[in-house]
């Protein structure tokens, strides 16, 4: 069954975060996009800024110059510093509250959450309900950040088609469910086989035969 496009969640989420955030855009995804993926670069306004549960799965990257940051979860509070590439994972369905020493350069990337769903009952055959993307703060990721690079030079180039997007939707939800959620690792095993091949493989061609958003 296709992703629906009622709605568009991933791109009502990426306007209510650049309003929060009093962004000054440089880069976003065309609010007719129809494939289940959204972004945008913009600098920050604000240097403490509370967001609601977004609703979909999200990670941002610094693009800009080292700067120290807050997160706060729960009442749960960790600081960190953030160089450029470095990147945090936000919770799809808890509020937080992000403190800033400066007003950084950001790539925010939102994944449609109705596709994500899809990829897990495909993947490991589980109740998305139960499946949790798990939240990141400051980290490396260089498959997530080659992810922001391709879809922001996508968005800079739309030449470059829907098919393009449609892939790095592809690509984002099967390395959050592999490397970025609460699916139990088998012990002993790297990180990167952690799904076995066979169900990666369906997973993939599942997503790219609903990407019907």
């Amino acid at each position: 069954m296709p992703v629906s496009q009622a709605g568009r969640p991933e791109h009502t989420v990426l306007e209510l975060v650049h309003a929060l955030a009093a962004a000054q855009v440089t880069l976003v995804s065309p609010p007719g996009q129809s494939s289940c993926v959204a972004a945008s670069r913009f600098r920050m306004g604000k240097l403490d800024i509370s967001l609601p549960a977004l609703g979909v799965p999200t990670f941002g990257v610094n693009y800009g110059r080292a700067m120290g940051l807050e997160r706060t979860i729960h009442g749960r509070r960790v600081s960190g510093r953030g160089a450029a590439g470095h990147l945090s994972i936000l919770p799809p369905d808890a509020e937080t509250r992000w403190v800033f020493d400066a007003t950084g350069d950001v790539a925010l990337v939102f994944l449609n959450r109705e596709l994500f769903d899809q990829a897990v009952e495909a993947a490991v055959d589980r109740d998305p309900t139960l499946v949790e993307v798990v939240p990141r703060f400051v980290i490396r990721d260089l498959v997530l950040e080659r992810i922001a690079h391709r879809l922001l030079k996508a968005i800079a180039e739309p030449t470059a088609g829907r098919l393009l997007t449609e892939q790095i939707a592809h690509d984002l939800a099967s390395h959050l469910i592999l490397a970025h959620s609460n699916v139990e690792q088998p012990r002993g095993s790297e990180r990167t086989h952690a799904m076995a091949p066979g169900k990666l493989k369906r997973a993939q061609e599942f997503v790219v035969a609903n990407l019907g958003c």
